[in-house]
């Protein structure tokens, strides 16, 4: 049933003598909620009993202020603070008062002896003790009440030292009422809504308003009490004030009509009972509803617009004397509201937020909803029909909720033959409803509700057309004459039949394992119709089968119908995970469902004919599904062995319920559900059923804070708590900074959700070791790292609530574990400079070397090569021919002094002059024209006469050899020539020619005149003689010129080489060499070119 505004009782009208009430109970309910309760004590961890005073704050821990200490809770462990003789920075007393967070987030704390400050990143305590020397102290040290105004001030209610104030700077102001001494012990402080330029103080002398700007005070007479101790203030909406009192209960002071109303009087429970109530803490709800704490009387809700109230201590568990003294009242972020008690620790009151509820269903004073829950169904009518094991059948009727009861009666035949009811299968017959019903060994029933009167059928071992086996499981309506039946057979008998409502005979399809087309299992555990008309069978162990029926009528099994089985097969991930089949369940999108016995939800492509599972490595919370069942968003509910599965097809996301999540228990049973026609849900169980409308199961929207509760640094035999190493909170921790000796590193967490703590979820990494999540429970909040490498690494915990609404910013620390010495970087960088500096020095000094042998074989190479080049000029300068080297341009590089001497100049004044300076125009063009062919040609010109001058301008014939100059590239850079006179020789020539011709005539005289020509030929004969001895000497002379001229030409190559080379060198490194290294280079090319 849905959820209702208070405890709702439905009773029905007894029918006859066997139908009566049907209530339905919330849990616990209260101001239209229902609640989960759980007390927490010093069992688990509470450091006392008295619980005085309860806060949240902006971290998200639960404060307890006890008579023995402030505890921090965390949902599973407590930290407990206490004054530490001798430790300055603790509490000044253990008894705590009142706690209050400032708009800094920061803690105060009051205690019998002193306020302290609590510092939230070093978890140390700073005290402010009065000062009887120091007005600017507080006034005293036993603090009641503490308040933050709007502005951020904090004031404090003393005990006899009236109102305080601080400042930012730690400085008090006192604020002393002369009205009384009574007058300031301050019990509770809270600021105007409607005018914040003034506090209402509630004190043991009356009420009190009090102006912030003159510090003055204005009694506020309540009533006619001439004196009332205010123990409480609260302020609504409507800027109304309720005054909590020692005596006189609540009152309500209407600031619109300006009256006092005393609540609790004229009240259900009598002005008698009104009469000394103390009202110790009040708190306001979501609903319009005032929780009021009490001494003695417990806790009271008060409707504030009727005024109304009751109790409803009984939210705490029992009726004892103990449980009504509530001292504290606190609701924190997430709506969970604390009550803390003098006796019995603290109350943790959750509003649940998922309605299941297991109605009570009473028959003879007897509530029907409990025990095995073994079939549940609606029939058109709308009549709920479930069957207990071992109880009967139970009807509630559609109309006016009247139960009546069916069982097997002695001695009534006409009853149910077993009291164990397995199926239900409603159906119309003759316009009445008729049920037929399987028993677990009373065979199939066909029971009329309005009689009552059941048929029996049931196997009969000597007739084969009777049902094959007793234990009836599911039936199928199929027509107007046939039922299909499911029964539990055994290996001889049993399985499924086919029963004909007219004559109660029944034909069997056998289970033969050889044939493909038959029943692979004789249990046949679920029958279903699709939209379609086609029938699924499901079965233990012989997975699912699809019937397709051919002919009703026809007496052969064979061709009644024909079966396709899909069972599970190993290795083949898209077959059915499980041969065991619960439950099949056709979606509104014609998508057909398959729960079975251990393998999880299976969804069938009928097109491939494949599955595809979903079981515990998807968030499944059990892989038993019993049930299947869908709302009106198309998500799927599924009971199972382990609670209720919540699955959206659609997203493929998963949400399980247990009991902590408000279900009446978490087992629940095969064939057991139904949905009623206005979209409630019934899950059939083994303690009762279970009833829920799906848009009231509401998610916890509150998004947890992280904390690490704990951070352990250990390692090599010392351990270290990492608050204590780094002196900050862990929760304030960023970064820490460790030796490698410390690299075994323990963390514990919690998700500061207080709902179902036990629900909470939790994924941690650690970056730098491995960036893959790992998923936790609550049982597991804890993990630890050991031998960790040197290196930088952040540790991120995140955190759900039970509702897996994940806080995905987490909570980080930063680690950075430091390398050994002989790791670290410097010294990395320390021995690599060393070893730099070692091949640095090994290479300075080779290279040192290197160029002082250089230098050393440079030297004598100079020497020798000035050697070389002195004698080359030696004789080049004494040979009487003409040598010289000209560029591209025919200018002149190179000339010995023959030619400089013939130019009338000096070597020197020569280079770079050219034959047009020295020579006429004429001349110089025909000596350029053949120097510029033989360049351009490379072809060289060999011993040619060509005109010249000699020393004295005179013209001579001139033997010249002229050769192109090439470098090492293969270019031509210039030519080389060398020319000899011989115009003596040519006159030798051309004399000995002349006497030759003479020679010749003389002969011919000769020949007339023998003697003369004797004479003369003698005279001719020596002149022959010393024609060829000049003629040999001629060819010694022009072969000393070949290889003279083959020596300058080697010897030339050689410097301009040398000149070319070191020109390069200098070109390239002149940016990396000094001036010292470039002078010398310079001399070297000077030396070259001067050779």
């Amino acid at each position: 049933m849905r959820n209702t505004l208070y405890t709702v009782t439905m009773c029905f009208v007894m029918q006859k003598q066997l139908a009566l009430s049907l209530c339905l109970v919330l849990t616990v309910a209260a101001a239209g909620q229902s609640y989960k309760v759980e007390n927490i004590s010093p069992e688990n961890g509470l450091s006392n009993s008295w619980v005085s005073s309860i806060l949240q704050d902006e971290e998200g821990f639960i404060w307890f202020g006890t008579w023995n200490g402030l505890n921090r809770y965390d949902g599973y462990n407590f930290t407990v603070f206490k004054p530490v003789p001798g430790d300055s920075f603790s509490l000044t007393n253990n008894a705590i008062k009142t706690l209050c967070e400032d708009n800094s987030g920061n803690m105060w704390i009051g205690t019998e002896n002193g306020l302290n400050w609590f510092d939230p990143n070093t978890e140390k305590f700073l005290r402010f003790m009065h000062n009887p020397h120091d007005s600017n102290s507080i006034s005293n040290d036993y603090i009641l009440s503490l308040h933050v105004d709007t502005r951020g001030m904090l004031w404090i209610g003393t005990k006899g030292g009236g109102l305080n104030s601080i400042d930012s700077t730690g400085i008090f102001r006192r604020f002393y009422n002369p009205h009384s001494p009574e007058s300031n012990n301050i019990n509770g402080i809270i600021e105007d809504k409607s005018n914040n330029s003034f506090l209402w103080l509630g004190t043991e002398d009356g009420l009190f308003r009090f102006e912030k700007s003159t510090g003055g005070f204005i009694s506020y007479p309540v009533g006619n009490h001439a004196y009332l101790v205010i123990t409480a203030l609260y302020q609504d909406e409507n800027n109304d004030l309720y005054i909590g009192t020692w005596g006189s209960g609540l009152i309500k002071l209407d600031r619109a009509e300006n009256k006092f109303v005393y609540c609790f009087h004229g009240s259900q429970t009598g002005d008698q009972n009104a009469k000394g109530v103390i009202v110790l803490s009040i708190l306001p709800d979501h609903f319009g509803n005032l929780w009021v704490g009490t001494r003695d009387h417990g806790m009271i809700l008060m409707d504030t617009k009727t005024l109304s109230f009751r109790d409803i201590t009984s939210l705490l568990g029992n009726e004892n004397h103990n449980d009504r003294v509530i001292m504290s009242l606190y609701r924190g972020s997430s709506g969970i509201i604390w009550v803390g008690t003098r006796y019995n620790g603290v109350f943790k009151i959750v509003p649940r937020t998922k309605s299941f509820v297991r109605p009570v269903v009473n028959l003879h004073d007897r509530n029907m909803n409990r025990g095995v829950i073994s079939s549940f169904t609606m029939d058109q009518e709308g009549n709920k029909w479930f069957g207990i094991r071992n109880e009967g059948l139970v009807c509630i009727d559609g109309k006016n909720g009247t139960v009546r009861g069916y069982r097997q009666e002695v001695n009534s035949p006409g009853t149910l033959n077993n009291n164990t009811v397995l199926a239900i299968c409603p159906v119309k017959e003759a316009g009445k409803t008729i049920l037929w019903i399987g028993t677990d060994g009373g065979g199939l029933n066909k029971l009329d509700p309005v009689s009552g009167s059941c048929i029996h059928y049931k196997k009969n071992p000597g007739d084969r057309n009777s049902l094959s086996n007793d234990h009836i499981y599911s039936i199928l309506d199929l027509d107007a004459d046939h039922l299909l039946v499911g029964t539990w057979g055994i290996s001889t008998s049993g399985g499924l039949d086919l029963f004909n409502k007219k004559n109660g005979q029944c034909i069997n399809f056998e289970c033969t394992p050889d044939d493909p087309a038959s029943l692979d299992s004789r249990i046949v555990l679920r029958l279903y119709r699709d939209r379609e008309g086609d029938i699924w069978i499901g079965t233990r162990g012989g997975g699912l089968s699809k019937m397709t029926i051919r002919d009703l009528n026809a007496e052969n099994p064979a061709e009644i119908a024909s079966f396709v089985t899909f069972k599970h097969v190993n290795g083949k991930a898209n077959s059915l995970s499980h041969n065991d089949v619960n439950s099949i369940y056709e979606d509104k999108n014609g998508t057909l469902w398959i729960g079975t016995g251990g393998g999880g939800l299976n969804r069938f492509d009928r097109i491939h004919e494949s599955f595809r599972s979903f079981s515990l490595e998807d968030g499944f919370n059990d892989d038993m599904i019993y049930n299947i069942l869908e709302d009106k968003q198309n998500i799927l509910w599924l009971s199972t062995s382990n609670g209720i599965i919540k699955f959206n097809p659609k997203t493929e996301t998963v949400r399980n319920y247990v009991k902590t999540d408000g279900l009446p228990h978490n087992e629940f049973s095969p064939g057991s559900s139904f949905k009623s026609p206005a979209g409630e849900i019934y899950f059939g169980g083994v303690n009762g059923f279970t009833s829920f409308y799906p848009d009231s199961i509401r998610e916890n929207l509150n998004i947890p804070d992280i904390a690490i509760t704990a951070f352990t640094i250990s390692g090599k035999g010392t351990s270290y708590n990492a608050m204590d190493y780094t002196r900050v909170s862990l929760n304030y921790i960023k970064k820490v900074e460790l030796p490698h000796s410390l690299n075994d590193l323990s963390f514990e967490f919690a998700s500061l959700d207080y709902t179902t703590p036990e629900k909470n979820q939790y994924k941690y990494r650690l970056s730098g070791y491995h960036e893959d999540w790992t998923y936790a429970n609550s049982d597991r909040r804890f993990v630890s790292y050991t031998n960790l490498p040197p290196g930088r690494y952040i540790f991120t915990v995140k955190g759900s609530n039970n509702d897996l609404l994940w806080n995905e910013e987490g909570r980080s620390i930063e680690i950075i574990i430091s390398p050994p010495f002989y790791k670290t970087s410097i010294f990395r960088l320390a021995m690599l400079l060393l070893v730099l500096g070692a091949i640095s020095f090994l290479l300075f000094y080779a290279i040192t070397r290197y160029q002082h042998e250089k230098q050393r074989v440079e030297e004598e190479m100079k020497v020798s090569i000035l050697d070389e080049r002195n004698q080359l000029h030696t004789l080049i300068d004494n040979i009487p021919d003409s040598i010289y080297i000209k560029d591209r341009e025919s200018r002149f590089i190179v000339a010995n002094k023959k030619v400089a001497t013939v130019m009338g100049t000096t070597p020197e004044e020569l280079v770079n002059k050219t034959d047009f300076n020295f020579y006429a125009h004429d001349l110089a063009s025909q000596f350029y024209e053949d120097e510029q062919t033989i360049m351009r040609t490379l072809e060289p010109k060999i011993n040619y006469e060509e005109p010249g001058l000699d020393e004295q301008g005179n013209r001579v014939i001139i033997s010249t050899t002229k050769v192109p100059l090439v470098n090492k590239e293969g270019e031509v850079v210039g030519i080389v020539g060398m020319g000899r006179d011989i115009t003596k020789t040519k006159r030798i020539e051309i004399q000995l020619r002349k006497r030759t011709e003479d020679l010749q005539e003389t002969n011919t005289i000769l020949e007339e005149r023998q003697e003369e020509i004797q004479q003369q030929s003698e005279e001719l004969s020596a002149q022959a003689d010393n024609l060829r001895k000049i003629n040999n000497e001629l060819e010694r002379l022009n072969r000393t010129k070949d290889k003279f001229f083959s020596i300058i030409a080697h010897d030339l190559r050689n410097p301009f080489h040398a000149i070319i080379g070191f020109s390069e060198l200098l070109t390239k490194e002149y940016n990396t060499m000094d001036d010292q290294q470039r002078k010398g280079l310079l001399e070297l090319i000077n030396v070259s070119s001067e050779g």
